[in-house]
């Protein structure tokens, strides 16, 4: 009987040892074991959009895994953000988040379902997005504008005012077109749009007078369909060469520059987020992917570190311009 024990003892003791060696085994695996989700608050076409599918793509490329692009629209963002934010934290679920929904949200929506420097990990932006000031040049109205100055000619001499596209009630773009409309004096009305892309389609179909959007539609602005007035950014943008800055235009208050990121719920490990900022880091300097990026914007970097207290920073800036412009859910 104590032999059988005996021998009965030492496999249980080598059972134990192989399934330690398993698990050890299973958590030594690189991250990601299983299917990514990156979940993006705004319509396909959009710079949120594009950006994300870029890195999907480059992520499964360096990793082998799997990296799924998931399209949460509405609410400015809010609805992916929350979603993410409730996620479990083990590197399955990313956000990527243009600046609007974590600086500007908060001080508009009294229960945004989220708390940024508390539910999410900060990992890094991506690019940083100018917008740029555009009419559509084969609009009756907007046929002989061609600069700030004939825009607010145009605005000041329509009684009911200029309408204007957004990417969404909040959304920078909301902000910056607010600011212009009140900078050059005029009446303005709002049409927010689930997007920068829709709200493009818009201003092509004549449904708006002017969008303060992203660069991504610098191509549009060169074939012709639309027409550039400003950039929000005090360098002049390369596929825009002539197209003058806000420092050009001595319109300092109009210096609103949006970005795109990268970040993961809160809880999700430091091994997974070093791992994610050193690919990112190392997709924006790889030619093939660089290029695709540089259309949505400038790539732009930071650490964890750095990044948080950029967001610290401009959420504070922005609520000051919330209260400022009065600006409101509609």
């Amino acid at each position: 009987m104590t032999r059988v024990l005996q021998h009965l003892a030492r496999a249980v003791v080598a059972a134990a040892l192989l399934a330690t060696g398993a698990a050890n085994a299973q958590q030594a695996q690189p991250w990601p074991q299983r299917p990514v989700t990156i979940v993006v608050g705004f319509a396909a076409g959009s710079t949120a959009d594009l950006v994300a599918r870029a890195m999907a793509t480059s992520l499964s490329q360096r990793t082998g895994g799997s990296f799924v692009v998931d399209n949460k629209t509405g609410a400015n963002g809010m609805l992916a953000a929350s979603t993410v934010a409730r996620a479990k934290p083990d590197g399955t679920t990313l956000l990527i988040s243009t600046s609007s929904p974590l600086t500007v949200n908060p001080h508009l929506y009294p229960n945004p379902g989220y708390v940024p420097q508390k539910d999410f990990r900060f990992i890094t932006p991506i690019v940083s997005v100018p917008l740029v000031v555009a009419v559509n040049p084969n609009q009756p109205l907007m046929k002989n504008v061609f600069t700030i100055e004939d825009l607010k000619r145009v605005g000041m001499a329509k009684a009911n005012g200029l309408t204007y596209g957004s990417a969404g009630n909040g959304n920078l773009t909301h902000l910056a077109a607010a600011q212009l409309s009140t900078s050059l004096g005029f009446k303005s009305v709002h049409v927010p749009f689930r997007g920068s892309a829709p709200a493009d389609i818009a201003l092509l179909a004549g449904d708006v007078d002017y969008t303060v959007g992203p660069i991504s539609n610098a191509q549009l602005i060169k074939d012709g369909k639309l027409r550039a007035l400003m950039v929000t950014d005090s360098e002049r943008w390369a596929d825009l060469p002539a197209v003058p800055t806000v420092t050009d235009m001595k319109m300092p208050e109009m210096g609103i520059v949006a970005w795109t990121a990268l970040l993961a719920p809160a809880g999700t490990p430091d091994d997974i987020i070093e791992a994610l900022g050193n690919h990112v880091r190392a997709i924006t300097v790889d030619p093939r992917s660089k290029q695709s990026l540089g259309m949505q914007g400038r790539i732009w970097t930071l650490t964890p570190a750095q990044f948080s207290a950029r967001v610290a920073d401009e959420s504070t800036r922005y609520g000051d311009l919330v209260k400022q412009l009065n600006i409101k859910l509609e």
